[in-house]
């Protein structure tokens, strides 16, 4: 998998200096978690709220095509 994330993806940034991002790719849905230490991401509610609506945006144009 490359490591850039097309332009039409979203991301959210962490105050860990990771981040999370979401984007479209072909026929899937692309999640790709970053850290600076290779840990596990931890959201918080507001950020998890936000990742679930941008999961649901990009499955919609998935399944639009």
């Amino acid at each position: 998998m490359e490591n850039t994330k097309p332009q039409s993806g979203s991301e959210i940034d962490q105050s860990f200096g990771g981040s999370v991002g979401v984007w479209a790719e072909g026929s899937k849905v692309i999640l790709k978690a970053i850290t600076k230490d290779n840990q596990p991401v931890s959201l918080t509610p507001a950020e998890a709220k936000r990742l679930a609506e941008m999961l649901k945006v990009f499955a919609a144009q998935v399944e639009a095509k």
